[in-house]
């Protein structure tokens, strides 16, 4: 019987990785893991208080400061183990020119963090607002709680929950961009105070701090999709908390944080919100730039493929009948997969688009999902 081969080389570079199949279970685990994160924090700190009245005689004895970074220490734990759990080693790999990548990504926003410890500086001080005595400790107490903050809240909202959507929707620009959306509204949420007080001033500012924090969860994605980890995102993010903070906890308690002024100076924090809105636009900006350029992806929580420099495969299609077979010839050793033909469609498909013709029969609904875009559709007729 006559055989008809055909035959596609993949290029030595490609632009984009083979995406294996997400973990089945991934989405849900890390929803409950990201859920689990705020349900943990009452029993700890209802723990961490029990002992310090039984061990000091009074909770007031231990601080709102150290209570603070007692709960904010088992939360790093937390999520060190869950992603561990969900990822192995992946999530916590880290190569130098990644973190080197996402540090000149950065840049912008390290200046505008410095320029906000520059203007609350100065307007205390022009104000005569005198540093309190405790100074010194306190940065230092602000400087290792906003370390655990940054490996905490990327951890759980990039590494956890972004990790965990783009499994699933991954496969190609939208699907990203879908899941970046997605992680940073629930990091808007997260950073919005709630009032019973809901006055025109009040709810302004809780839209205004859903909509900025929810552009820095943008911009902390951006880096996340761009590097492939968490830890561009965990630097940027601490010093971002450290130079807020710190310039403020020099002159007043930066551990009684508020996101909702009652006060009659609330409209106030309604301009700086305002301010800090457009501001963070160019963050915004190149963060999706970023993201667009790393599409498609699936993230650090599930199996990737991405095959090394140099390296050649070759696919050919043989005819035989029932039967038709699919050889991979990859630096001159060779396995052939059999398929039923009727599933076959009538032209072999770009295989760089594939992810490997024995991680999924070729026709089926699975082989489909996994091919780019731009890859040719599913022949006339096909039912998956």
């Amino acid at each position: 019987m006559d055989s008809e081969t055909v035959e596609q080389v993949l290029p030595s570079s490609p632009e984009k990785p083979h995406i294996k199949p997400y973990r089945k279970h991934c989405l849900p685990l890390g929803f409950l893991a990201f859920i689990g994160s705020y349900l943990v924090q009452f029993p700890v700190a209802f723990v961490i208080a029990l002992v310090s009245v039984l061990a000091l005689g009074s909770t007031d004895a231990l601080g709102l400061d150290w209570l603070t970074l007692l709960v904010e220490f088992f939360l790093v734990v937390y999520t060190v183990i869950v992603l561990f759990l969900l990822g192995g080693s992946k999530p916590f790999k880290c190569r130098v020119a990644e973190f080197l990548n996402g540090l000149k990504g950065s840049l912008y926003f390290v200046i505008l963090a410095l320029l906000l410890v520059v203007y609350t500086l100065v307007g205390n001080l022009a104000s005569d607002v005198a540093p309190t005595a405790d100074w010194p400790i306190v940065l230092i107490k602000v400087f290792f709680l906003c370390i655990m903050v940054g490996i905490y809240e990327e951890g759980i909202f990039r590494g956890v929950l972004l990790g965990c959507l783009l499994p699933r929707m991954g496969k190609n620009k939208a699907g990203v961009f879908g899941a970046v959306f997605i992680a940073s509204a629930i990091f808007g949420i997260a950073h919005v105070s709630f009032s019973e007080a809901l006055s025109p001033m009040v709810l302004s500012q809780l839209v205004l701090k859903f909509l900025q924090s929810g552009m820095l969860g943008i911009f902390f994605c951006g880096l996340a999709v761009s590097t492939g980890n968490i830890w561009p995102g965990v630097f940027a993010h601490a010093f971002w908390d450290f130079a807020l903070m710190g310039s403020s906890g020099v002159f007043e308690d930066p551990f009684e944080i508020s996101y909702v002024d009652t006060s009659s100076t609330g409209w106030a924090l309604v301009a700086f919100y305002v301010v800090m809105i457009v501001i963070q636009i160019p963050t915004v900006i190149t963060a999706i730039m970023r993201i667009a350029k790393s599409a498609p992806t699936c993230g650090w929580l599930a199996s990737e493929q991405m095959p090394e420099a140099g390296v050649h495969e070759t696919y050919g299609a043989v005819s035989t009948g029932g039967v038709s077979q699919v050889d991979v010839v990859q630096n001159g050793s060779s396995q052939t997969t059999q398929f039923d033909s009727q599933v076959v469609p009538q032209s072999v498909p770009n295989t760089s688009d594939l992810v490997s013709t024995q991680e999924a029969e070729p026709g089926s609904a699975a082989w489909y999902a996994r091919r780019s875009p731009d890859a040719p559709p599913p022949p006339k007729g096909w039912q998956g």
